[in-house]
């Protein structure tokens, strides 16, 4: 008897995991179903229908919530959240185009915009949850394969239930070294390995190019960022708007909108910005990175902390009267902030906006530790033996000398705490990043081959779908 499995096919990456489930199926006869993400990946599906065995379509879904008037069983989704350990309207802030009515690449400061009130929010819950629930019970998978970006309610939803119901879920994510990816069953963090010391010397040279260069070689940032051209992104903008006119709680985006979206794009970065940035102070400082979004690094590790002008005002308020904080412009928002946006980090006084294009390895070096989000910079300052506070469910807040932080009220005490803070040891980092090496990480361009899946090999795909075999039985 073979193995049943839920495959998510989620967007344009719809063709690459499809060529996954295809290979594991060879090499292993799996039975695969499949969830579907948005109408790129019910059109792929539906060219493809014959190779799986079930599928819960999102848009479905969707379409049937907008005209539904289901009474609300509020002691069905009470049990929901305690079985799951998450309440929905967390699931509902993580959901950006639920809770924002924005398109996926419309990117712009974060703002509530719901089309829908309490009361169909509360039966898109529990139409979803239940739906979600019969294809669990039907299909009853063995595993779950998904990517880590839980940006949709219906891939939460997804994830949760599958942990509640004890089924294995395999999530593919990066592990923050170079171009490798990983198997794991939790997007917050890494399984721990007790015996690494096989990689010690290779996590020691990892460790000492960054130290000794400043560059830290995330290839998935990069391949993110230009893995399309601008006419080809713009087209993407104005085909999914389009597309989705029809979809419930999409934002569908006028031509008007489009280009007058663009032209502020291309109209802020010329506008004169740099009297609201200061040079580094000389003085004791702390680093806060601004993040990109609306994206995960905020919606999904960080529902609490989704305002970064807030976090921002607390951490000033709690500051020692040496201290000094220091922010930077994540490099791509630059053409999507306003003015007004530097101008109210600006009118703090013990705030000091530098340029984007300053290095954050040279602003870590000389400051006494870092406050972040989730930001690649609190990995980068944990390898340099900096004090990190750490506000979201990322995964170096389980290290050792991560500092997280819970509420508020915690800055001040543990800023003013940092002249006491007694830095790693060069082996305790060395074996935090063994202990990723010995997950035994696979060189995979995720975003590179989700973009161009006609550039991904058969060994590529070969290696994936070992490592995913390996995880899974």
């Amino acid at each position: 008897m073979g193995l049943n499995a839920i495959i998510s096919l989620n967007g344009i990456a719809a063709p690459l995991w499809h060529r996954v489930a295809q290979v594991v199926k060879r090499k292993n006869n799996i039975r695969w179903s499949a969830y579907t993400t948005d109408y790129r990946a019910d059109r792929f599906f539906d060219q493809h229908a014959d190779f799986y065995q079930y599928c819960l379509s999102d848009n479905t879904m969707a379409e049937w919530c907008e005209t539904s008037n289901e009474e609300i069983d509020f002691a069905y989704l009470r049990q929901k959240e305690k079985e799951m350990g998450v309440s929905f309207w967390s699931l509902y802030y993580r959901d950006r185009r639920l809770s924002q009515s924005i398109l996926g690449m419309d990117y712009a400061t974060m703002k509530l915009k719901s089309l829908y009130d309490r009361d169909h929010l509360l039966r898109i819950f529990q139409h979803r949850t239940k739906k979600t629930e019969e294809f669990l019970e039907h299909v009853r998978p063995d595993f779950i394969v998904m990517f880590s970006s839980l940006s949709s309610i219906g891939t939460c939803l997804l994830y949760y239930l599958a942990k509640a119901k004890g089924i294995k879920v395999a999530i593919l994510d990066s592990a923050r070294l170079q171009d490798l990816y990983l198997f794991t069953d939790r997007y917050d963090d890494f399984p721990k390995i007790e015996q690494c010391s096989a990689y010690m010397k290779e996590a020691e040279k990892i460790l000492d190019a960054y130290t000794n260069t400043g560059h830290f070689p995330l290839h998935y940032i990069n391949d993110l960022i230009h893995t399309s051209s601008r006419l080809r992104t713009y087209w993407n903008i104005m085909r999914e708007s389009w597309e989705a006119r029809r979809l419930t709680y999409h934002y569908a985006a006028s031509l008007r909108h489009f280009v007058w979206f663009k032209v502020k794009e291309k109209l802020r970065p010329l506008t004169d910005r740099t009297h609201f940035e200061k040079p580094l102070p000389d003085g004791k400082f702390i680093f806060f990175p601004l993040h990109f979004e609306p994206e995960v690094s905020l919606l999904q590790y960080a529902p609490y902390w989704t305002n970064q002008l807030e976090t921002l005002s607390h951490i000033a308020r709690s500051l020692p009267c040496d201290i000094s904080l220091v922010v930077k412009e994540h490099p791509v928002m630059v053409p999507f902030r306003t003015s007004d946006y530097y101008r109210q980090i600006s009118e703090h006084p013990n705030v000091h906006l530098v340029s984007s294009k300053l290095s954050a390895f040279q602003i870590i070096q000389k400051s006494i530790g870092t406050v972040t989000i989730s930001s690649t910079a609190g990995w980068e300052s944990m390898l340099l033996q900096k004090p990190v506070l750490v506000l979201g469910d990322v995964f170096y807040r389980h290290f050792p000398w991560s500092i997280p932080i819970e509420s508020p009220k915690q800055f001040y005490t543990l800023l003013r705490e940092l002249d006491d803070w007694i830095p790693p040891s060069r082996e305790v980092i060395v074996k935090c990043i063994a202990n990723i090496l010995a997950l035994k990480p696979f060189h995979f361009k995720f975003f590179k081959y989700e973009k161009h899946p006609e550039l991904l090999t058969d060994k590529a795909v070969d290696e994936l779908c070992d490592h995913l075999i390996s995880f899974v039985l």
